[in-house]
């Protein structure tokens, strides 16, 4: 039988604690814990909160947040969320060497999305879908890795009844 003395075990309660916790932060990905830092060469790192104040942009208040996201050698990676002025989500834009590369979402200010799709560069690729203000699909398109829309291309009515489908080929309607 091991016997454990009771100031040993508090030691070994707190570290269990502690390591919990951390892991905890870890897994949950919380970013609030250090955020804006500076590496000695003066590259941006880690988790970044960018306000008006930092972007001079007088539609928001100083103190607002205007976008946040990772920095990895002063260039955007993973997720970056951009804010209205409001404070509601503008945008969620994937980043990949400081380029948006991947995942993208725009919002209306009521919060709704307004588009979604795959950004790459400087155009839609792949699977792409703009909404109504309320949120009802208006038109679902499909891009081309040149960012021509490509394949079946589906226009919608406000009630989210199909109006128009058509096929494009290279940019242009099928038979043109």
């Amino acid at each position: 039988m091991i016997k454990v003395h009771n100031q040993e075990m508090k030691k070994i309660t707190l570290i269990a604690l502690f390591f919990l916790g951390s892991l905890g932060v870890l897994l949950a990905g919380d970013t609030t814990a250090v955020k804006n830092q500076v590496d000695a060469a003066g590259k941006r790192q880690g988790w970044w909160i960018i306000t008006g104040a930092m972007k001079k942009d007088n539609r928001y208040a100083a103190e607002a947040k205007v976008e946040e996201g990772n920095y990895k050698d002063s260039q955007k990676t993973g997720v970056w969320t951009e804010y209205f002025p409001t404070g509601k989500k503008k945008s969620e834009l994937t980043f990949v060497n400081n380029r948006p590369n991947g995942h993208a979402i725009m919002y209306n200010e009521n919060g709704t999305k307004a588009e979604e799709g795959t950004w790459v560069g400087t155009r839609w690729v792949g699977d792409y879908k703009l909404f109504y203000e309320d949120g009802t699909p208006r038109q679902s398109f499909n891009y081309s890795q040149l960012g021509q829309r490509d394949g079946a291309q589906t226009y919608y009515l406000p009630n989210g009844k199909v109006a128009i489908e058509v096929n494009m080929v290279g940019g242009k309607e099928e038979g043109w």
